[in-house]
């Protein structure tokens, strides 16, 4: 299993709007630059989190993006749903009907298990806890001087 850039960047990205809660709308472009990316990737990725709840947009002169609600509130596994979908590591698990072989199955127990345990961290993990380990990082709130 690999995680794609979508959510690893919408997850980066909502680790720094936490950082600005609830103060102000931060700029897509200025998103974008703190992350390197491109600002059309990020638009796409914060589309599908506006439309999930997880973020509000402003327009104007002081738009930009801002959490929707506290980061404590926004679950990593709200935003894996809204980037990804389901945990489920085969189909079969979300849908059994697919499957001729759903209950007797000698593999199914363990996709459950493993859907269960990605739940249970991604459902403990918080925006907070990510933009506690930016505030916490070595690189974080110091100067950098360059000749």
């Amino acid at each position: 299993m690999e995680i794609s850039t979508k959510l690893r960047y919408g997850a980066r990205a909502l680790a720094e709007l936490g950082l600005t809660y609830p103060k102000r709308p931060v700029p897509a472009r200025e998103l974008a630059e703190q992350q390197g990316l491109s600002v059309k990737y990020l638009e796409h990725i914060l589309s599908a989190l506006k439309a999930a709840g997880i973020v509000n947009s402003k327009r104007g002169m002081s738009g930009g993006y801002e959490l929707a609600r506290s980061p404590e509130q926004i679950t990593m596994k709200a935003v894996f749903n809204a980037l990804e979908g389901s945990t489920a590591p085969v189909k079969c698990v979300e849908n059994p009907e697919i499957c001729s072989q759903y209950d007797d199955c000698p593999t199914r127990p363990v996709w459950e298990e493993l859907r269960d345990s990605i739940d249970g961290v991604l459902g403990s993990t918080t925006i907070a806890d990510l933009t506690e380990r930016i505030r916490s990082s070595a690189k974080y709130g110091k100067t950098t001087y360059q000749i």
